[in-house]
């Protein structure tokens, strides 16, 4: 017992004497190890942060929403394209069966987008503007953050009046004010709009960079007076799901409306794409997961 003792007693002086010794070296030692805990923990710190960021993101533009299309996402240089090229495209008059006959939907909207478009003020004016035309629910479907103003009211949407809500970009730099914006009546491809609704400016970083900076929206009615979606866009339906149901139900849902809508005889197959933004958060759960400490090998493995 003494001899153990004493053996640890001289080998804690070695280990002070040493220190003493050795002071540079120690410092530096202990100097690399608390670089490395703080960078590990700065990389963990970031990695949360991309992580709420993206999910936050994706919550915007809709994590529980499926969007009817002509064509499928992804796509590729092996995508069968012929297979969709001869496809309709999704209609207006479509909406009206998935909102009354799929009980798994909160709401759903119809909407198209067109780029290229000169918004005018008096002699200022904004070009390669995006205009995007919405039916009623577009707000209740996708969360928009109107700062000033209002959203379009149902008279607006089921009359197409002539109103336009400017996103964050658009409004700040054709007016000095959010108050001279509110009311004021821009140009849009030569029609006049009456402003009854801003955005707030979100700005670029954005990891998927969902945003209205540089878009206006006005009721669909509308907006099919300015550009024909049939022959000039790719109009969508969107469709949200009740609280409690899943994306897969509402899928199925939809799925046998749609058939029912575009009289499908059972062999034959689906003519449009149901897609959704959920891959986004799926994919980033093995991005994150190599970040942890159990992804990389142990020592004895290597």
């Amino acid at each position: 017992m003494r001899s153990t003792v004493k053996i640890l007693w001289n080998s804690l002086k070695m280990a002070l004497q040493e220190l003493r010794v050795n002071k540079v070296r120690t410092f530096l030692s202990l100097l690399g190890i608390t670089i490395g805990i703080f960078c590990i923990i700065a990389v963990f710190a970031a990695t949360d942060s991309m992580e709420r960021n993206v999910r936050s993101e994706v919550e915007t533009l809709g994590s529980n929403v499926i969007y009817i299309q002509k064509w499928p996402w992804g796509g590729g240089p092996d995508m069968p394209w012929w297979k969709y090229v001869n496809r309709p495209v999704t209609a207006y008059k479509e909406l009206k069966p998935l909102q009354e006959k799929v009980p798994s939907a909160e709401h759903a909207a119809f909407t198209f987008n067109s780029g290229g478009k000169k918004i005018e003020v008096g002699r200022d004016y904004m070009e390669n503007v995006e205009l995007m035309a919405v039916t009623q629910d577009f707000d209740k479907v996708q969360t928009l953050d109107i700062i000033y103003g209002r959203y379009f009211s149902p008279t607006e949407t089921n009359t197409g009046a002539n109103t336009i809500i400017l996103g964050g970009n658009i409004w700040q730099s054709l007016f000095p004010t959010p108050e001279a914006a509110i009311g004021s009546i821009v140009k849009v491809s030569g029609r006049n709009c009456k402003v009854i609704g801003l955005l707030k400016y979100k700005g670029e970083g954005g990891l998927i960079n969902i945003n209205f900076d540089d878009a206006v929206l006005v009721p669909y009615l509308f907006g099919r007076t300015i550009v024909d979606e049939r022959r000039f866009a790719d109009p969508y339906i969107m469709v949200k799901a009740r609280q409690g149901v899943s994306l897969q139900q509402l899928k199925d849902d939809v799925t046998g409306t749609m058939r029912a809508t575009r009289r499908l005889q059972p062999k034959q197959e689906d003519n449009f794409s149901l897609n959704e933004i959920t891959t986004i958060n799926d994919d980033w759960i093995p991005f994150s997961a190599c970040l942890t400490p159990q992804a990389y090998p142990s020592a004895s493995s290597r």
